[in-house]
Parts: C-alpha cells; sequence; structure tokens
C-alpha cells in the first residue's frame, strides 16, 4: 500500500491506496502501463514478478470517466521502494491483515462515515477498498499459492 503525498487539487491527497496511474502515449499495452506507473511511483520493477491476472475494470464515483484496470502479481519477499514525490509512504500489508471497520475520513464531499478495511494506520476505503476485497478473494481462493 501506498500514502499519497498531501497535494492541492488531489482528491485522493494523503489517502492510502495501491500504485498506479494513467496510460500514456506510447505505451504498448496495459501491462507495460502498471509496470512503468508501479516503477516510476515505487522504483519496484513488477517484470520480474508472476502476473496472477487482471481484476475486472471499474470507475471511481468521483471521476466515473477514468477506468481503473488493476493487475495482480506476485512476488516472494518485501522489496524496499524508493518513493516518487507522488506519495510519501508505504507499507507491505499481509494479505489477513486487514479487518473491516467503519470509519470516519475525509472525503472531498467533506467528512463522513464509510466501509474501511484497516491495518494499522493504513485505511483504504472507496475503489481501493474494492480492489483489495477482490484481491483477498483471489487469495482465499488459492490463486496466490
Amino acid at each position: 500500500m501506498v500514502r499519497r503525498a498531501e497535494r492541492r487539487g488531489d482528491p485522493w491527497s494523503g489517502n492510502w491506496a495501491l500504485p498506479g496511474g494513467f496510460w500514456r502515449v506510447g505505451d504498448s499495452d496495459l501491462l507495460y502501463t502498471a509496470r512503468r506507473e508501479v516503477l516510476e511511483e515505487t522504483g519496484i520493477d513488477l517484470s520480474s514478478m508472476r502476473l496472477v491476472g487482471w481484476l475486472f475494470p471499474r470507475s471511481s464515483s468521483l471521476i466515473p470517466r477514468i477506468r481503473v484496470h488493476p493487475i495482480v502479481v506476485y512476488s516472494i519477499g518485501k522489496r524496499e521502494a524508493r518513493l516518487s514525490d507522488e506519495l510519501s509512504d508505504y507499507r507491505w500489508v499481509p494479505l489477513q491483515g486487514f479487518r473491516e471497520e467503519e470509519r470516519s475520513v475525509e472525503t472531498w464531499e467533506g467528512r463522513r462515515r464509510v466501509p474501511a478495511l484497516v491495518w494499522e494506520e493504513v485505511v483504504v476505503w472507496g475503489l481501493t477498498r474494492d480492489i483489495v476485497l477482490d484481491i483477498l478473494g483471489i487469495a482465499s481462493a488459492g490463486l496466490l499459492d
């Protein structure tokens, strides 16, 4: 999990999320985009990890025109991250470490209570929570073994 840096105008400023970003002209495909973005944001090279597969594309309720195409990769061991200025922190979270809670979070609409997944100080909600729940489903099906 990565924590987005505090930035004016960023609707997800300061939130915990998964690394990712936008497709650019010149990217050969979405897998290339994912690998490039993770490398740029964290310094972690996904090309040496096993591609488990793609999750269903989805959109954020905040900006529905943006389509997110999550991928799942498997790595043995934790990799050291070198964060870009877009991020302020990161944590390797054990798959079974999250607990479900309702939390009060700051949103672009103001403070509200939302369903969240929590591990230590990492709180994920919204689209990130949905993606993590999908990953947990894959793990419980034994597809990450």
